[in-house]
């Protein structure tokens, strides 16, 4: 019964800590640093299993706008997700 409840409390934790991660963050520290790209502040993901559930997640506790296309060179499915590319954020503050 006790390693029920502390499945579920670190469940629970880890829920709430990639809540507070931006989804750049989450991504960066699930798929390798090819699997991104950007333009300005938009964010660009390439698809697969692990990014759709962190996308679909992020979507349920959030409001953000993601579209999809596909790369013009790879032919792969990507994820467009607006404003999301940290880096640049980063870059706006520091100025």
């Amino acid at each position: 019964m006790s390693f029920v409840i502390l499945f579920l409390i670190s469940t629970l934790d880890l829920k709430k800590s990639n809540i507070m991660k931006t989804i750049y963050q989450q991504i960066m520290e699930s798929c390798p640093e090819n699997y991104i790209g950007h333009h300005e502040s938009d964010l660009y993901i390439k698809a697969n299993d692990t990014t759709t559930a962190i996308i679909k997640a992020y979507k349920v506790e959030n409001t953000v706008n993601v579209t999809t296309f596909h790369n013009t060179e790879t032919k792969e499915l990507c994820y467009d997700v607006a404003f999301s590319y940290d880096p640049f954020w980063d870059k706006i503050k520091t100025k």
